[in-house]
């Protein structure tokens, strides 16, 4: 899944820097042709109106500097956007990270719990020996009854150490919430001004 995360930010990054490669190509031919069309519109109106040509080199300085704060705000607005997604995005990775790992310790709990069950419904007597150590069956079965024993004391330690940690992850989850609540409550009052 993190592999696939890469790759698909990766593929994003590219597309993005992609397109905005061709918007500047197109802009810089869009600003060509414009600067072409006002240098023989010049010319033009020079000939007819010298008047109105000083005029219109007024409005064309104001156009300049209205156009300078035009895309001053705009690239503003830009960074605030992408800013905003940026946040978005480490949000969704945060919590799609956090579900995957949590996932994966509740199957591997079920699993070790599973394994301990199976080990817990075993008597030492219905065990199979298999000449183990070459001793005789009397001695392997002793010796699988003190584990069976031990295994039985470690099961009943775990049980109620479960108990205790189970209500010490809950405390840390509520302080992580707690702490996660303000940066959580920004991230979506910064993505509803959107």
């Amino acid at each position: 899944m993190s592999e696939f995360q890469t790759n698909n930010k990766a593929l994003r990054e590219k597309t993005a820097q992609e397109r905005k490669e061709k918007r500047e190509k197109l802009n810089a031919r869009l600003a060509k042709k414009k600067q072409a069309m006002k240098a023989k519109h010049k010319e033009t109106l020079n000939a007819v109106a010298p008047q109105a040509a000083a005029t219109l080199e007024a409005q064309e300085s104001e156009k300049v500097q209205l156009d300078a704060m035009s895309l001053s705000l705009t690239s503003t607005k830009e960074e605030l956007k992408q800013e905003k997604t940026k946040h978005a995005n480490e949000i969704a990775a945060l919590e799609a990270k956090m579900k995957a790992e949590m996932a994966s310790m509740q199957a591997k709990f079920a699993d070790k719990q599973k394994q301990f069950d199976e080990l817990a419904a075993q008597k030492f007597e219905s065990v199979p020996t298999h000449d183990f150590g070459g001793g005789d069956d009397a001695e392997v079965k002793a010796v699988i009854g003190q584990y069976q024993v031990g295994l039985q004391s470690a099961a009943k330690k775990t049980k109620e150490s479960k108990v205790v940690s189970k209500d010490k992850l809950q405390e840390r989850l509520a302080k992580k919430r707690e702490m996660m609540q303000y940066k959580a409550q920004q991230a979506i009052e910064l993505l509803k001004e959107d």
